[in-house]
């Protein structure tokens, strides 16, 4: 699945942003898995989350992304998404 997210550092300092995804019970991986921002700087960043192993079928799912810096301040914010699962081929 793939998002676009759109962050901006409102700091006088450069920030080195981390993605993260958790689907309960499943191990996902995430690309990029970090996104660096200069101080004052936005971008839309497309984010693509991938799950292997998942048994049931078709359908959506809910799944939390999560935005966390790595400063002093240790923002954090997460947001709960879907997550489509395509029928077999």
């Amino acid at each position: 699945n793939s998002y676009t997210l759109a962050v901006k550092n409102k700091s006088r300092q450069d920030l080195v942003v981390g993605l993260s995804a958790a689907l309960p019970g499943k191990r996902l991986r995430v690309v990029p898995q970090r996104i660096r921002l200069a101080a004052g700087e936005y971008k839309r960043v497309a984010a693509y989350v991938f799950v292997a192993g998942i048994n049931t079928g078709p359908g959506n799912r809910n799944i939390e992304l999560t935005l966390a810096t790595d400063s002093p301040e240790h923002i954090t914010i997460s947001r709960k998404t879907n997550f489509i699962i395509p029928e077999a081929q």
